[in-house]
């Protein structure tokens, strides 16, 4: 102990219990999970949580990630705080729909951490934590701190994604004690590899400067074929996309149709079908990057599972 317990298989963080730090927790926590096939049971690491995407053999972005907090002003309760902070992250396109959720989990962490209700008032510049895990999805914040990190650490999460073969694109969770200190020196752990990593993370920040890393990545498929660096910013290209998604047809359509809209782009799907849309689009890289980030950002992206690029060349 303590102990992390999740489900096998999972996204955004559901399921997740850290600091289990006893066998009558850890029984109730199983129990809980129930209805999962298979539960992974881990160590829990020291340190701090962060994010690396890995694109190719370089780290593009590092994201220092913490769990859903409020700070108190003297005067409103945790209740008001978190609505304000809601409010807040509603500006924000990536976390406008990871917004913290009042729940009996968040009303339990707050009790057992400091024994009070989300009535209670903090004091000015105290710091209360709501959720165990830093996981943007629940209502985290993230902080890009790509230019302070040692490149060993990076190394260590390149290396983490080169041991899967084929895997060109990867979000890496590691947990770090010093993000300034070479990997040798301390604490430093591969928590998981995701290879279907959320960009709208890098893209829109809580805090510092965010990264295009959407660019970024058709700049690396456009290396992959042979483009020079005159093609890929200058002349437009023919992509198809093919998106998978969950749910009615209609909203599915509904929300690629927005997206092309805001970029000045029309709709011209080539093939539909149950849960699978393909449409084709002729634009400069810059735009073909937008339109990718922008499937994955607002309410009605929830029933996209994935889309596919394909650069015709």
């Amino acid at each position: 102990y303590p102990l992390v317990v999740k489900p096998e298989e999972g996204t955004k963080g559901a399921g997740v219990t850290v600091g289990v730090s006893s066998a009558a927790e850890l029984i109730r926590v199983m129990l809980g999970l129930w209805r999962e096939r298979r539960i992974v049971i881990e160590e829990q690491c020291s340190g701090r949580d962060y994010r690396f995407l890995v694109l190719g053999d370089q780290v593009i972005s590092v994201l220092s990630r913490q769990a859903a907090q409020v700070i108190g002003n003297g005067a409103s309760s945790i209740l008001a705080l978190i609505e304000a902070e809601n409010e807040s992250r509603s500006q924000n396109p990536r976390l406008r729909n990871s917004k913290i959720v009042v729940d009996a989990s968040l009303k339990g962490f707050v009790r057992k951490q400091y024994g009070c209700s989300l009535n209670h008032k903090p004091k000015p510049g105290e710091v209360i934590q709501l959720r165990s895990a830093a996981n943007i999805s629940q209502g985290g914040a993230a902080k890009d701190i790509t230019d302070e990190v040692h490149a060993s650490i990076k190394a260590v999460a390149v290396k983490a994604c080169k041991a899967i073969p084929g895997l060109e694109l990867a979000g890496v969770d590691m947990m770090i004690e010093d993000h300034h200190k070479p990997a040798s020196s301390q604490s430093c752990h591969v928590i998981e590899v995701n290879y279907r990593p959320a960009i709208g993370s890098h893209e829109f920040v809580s805090y510092g400067k965010p990264v295009p890393v959407s660019d970024l990545i058709v700049g690396h498929a456009l290396h992959k074929l042979g483009c020079s660096d005159t093609t890929a910013s200058d002349q437009p290209l023919r992509v198809t996309f093919n998106v998978a998604f969950t749910g009615t047809t209609s909203k599915a359509e509904q929300h690629i149709q927005s997206v092309l809209t805001d970029c000045d782009l029309q709709f011209n799907p080539l093939s539909q079908q149950s849960g699978q849309m393909a449409f084709e689009l002729t634009a400069l890289p810059a735009t073909i990057s937008t339109v990718s980030t922008l499937l994955f950002v607002g309410k009605l992206s929830r029933s996209i599972s994935h889309a596919r690029v394909t650069i015709e060349s």
